[in-house]
């Protein structure tokens, strides 16, 4: 069985942190990086290693909805799911357009992680 993995984007070293912990306490690998750049050259190289992609909205090179738009480009299909994490509070319709299935208040702690795992059956 192949192992689930997410991808996770925030250009805070903490949080990145953080969640790659919870979700190394859940049995899931982890990739991090600190840009949007960044996740679209980890998505170009593999488009479907990840399952889920979790995204600080601000970022300073693309905010997430930009990078949620050109991830969905270059994966063509087989993007696993977005989640956006931000400190401000978003309206569901600004997210789900731009491709964003779940939506995380920042700073994300373990309760509100493990509540997105069991909505994703994990």
């Amino acid at each position: 069985m192949e192992k689930k993995k997410i991808l996770i984007v925030d250009d805070d070293l903490m949080c990145r942190k953080a969640i790659s912990n919870f979700a190394k306490k859940h049995g899931i690998e982890s990739d991090v990086v600190g840009s949007g750049k960044e996740a679209i050259d980890s998505v170009k190289s593999n488009p479907s290693s990840h399952f889920l992609i979790m995204m600080d909205l601000y970022m300073p090179d693309m905010n997430g909805y930009e990078t949620a738009v050109e991830l969905q480009k270059v994966a063509q299909g087989s993007l696993g799911k977005l989640v956006v994490m931000s400190g401000d509070e978003l309206n569901k319709e600004d997210y789900e357009k731009h491709g964003f299935t779940y939506y995380l208040q920042k700073p994300v702690n373990k309760k509100a992680f493990e509540k997105l795992m069991t909505e994703l059956n994990l």
